[in-house]
């Protein structure tokens, strides 16, 4: 299963009747899942970059847990 398709698959339970408890745990879990999607990306554009400012990348990630 991909990210994407798991995303879906909470957000459609999230819409659809969920318990109280469960929409606050699936709209967390959601947002949890987005961040990581922006880490892997962060991550993998700097794979492609081989530039040493490794300090910046490191800042972006920081932006995206923080957030």
């Amino acid at each position: 299963m991909t990210d994407e398709e798991a995303i879906e698959i909470l957000r459609g339970c999230e819409l659809n009747g969920c318990v109280t408890e469960d929409r606050e745990a699936t709209g967390m879990a959601i947002n949890i899942m987005h961040k990581y999607q922006k880490i892997k990306q962060i991550l993998k554009d700097h794979d492609n970059d081989r530039t040493p400012e490794d300090y910046w990348y490191i800042d972006k990630i920081r932006e995206v847990v923080e957030k």
